[in-house]
């Protein structure tokens, strides 16, 4: 029955893995150190900060007034975000790809 059924257990480890990769709520709620949070709450944390400075003329003010920059790129760092986001995973899917091709044979053999 296991040989059968490794298929079926390959996608729920898979899902499985999906959801604790995207999972930065726990982070969120749990962790107060910034040494222990989540590759995903880091990227939220740092998309929510690069919201606040583009939309906050006050902050704006102060960092121009530093002697930094004006425009931030918030489009460059969402599209960079993306992939260290799915990096590990479309990694980790070649690794399962050999059960789901598996399971699609087994299912197709009629007689």
């Amino acid at each position: 029955m296991l040989p059968l059924s490794l298929p079926v257990l390959a996608t729920v480890a898979l899902f499985q893995t999906l959801t604790y990769w995207n999972d930065w709520f726990l982070s969120l709620v749990f962790i107060s150190d910034n040494h222990n949070i989540s590759v995903q709450y880091f990227l939220y944390k740092m998309m929510v900060n690069i919201q606040y400075l583009s939309s906050n003329p006050n902050a704006v003010a102060e960092i121009t007034r530093a002697g930094g920059m004006v425009n931030f790129p918030s489009e460059t760092v969402r599209m960079a975000m993306v992939v260290v986001g799915v990096g590990p995973i479309v990694f980790a899917y070649p690794f399962f790809q050999k059960y789901f091709i598996k399971g699609l044979t087994v299912g197709s053999v009629k007689g």
